[in-house]
């Protein structure tokens, strides 16, 4: 998953954007999916 919001950073996507990714994923596949994509937005995100 980390990959995933890496490429999706290097191509221009918004932190809003990954935002709504997670959000989509919770809504639509689940909890458990949403938190593994919450916890690669949050490592990947600058520091």
């Amino acid at each position: 998953m980390q990959s995933h919001m890496r490429i999706s950073r290097n191509v221009g996507l918004a932190e809003a954007q990954l935002q709504q990714v997670v959000s989509v994923l919770r809504e639509r596949v689940g909890t458990e999916a949403a938190d593994r994509a919450e916890a690669a937005r949050i490592s990947t995100a600058s520091k």
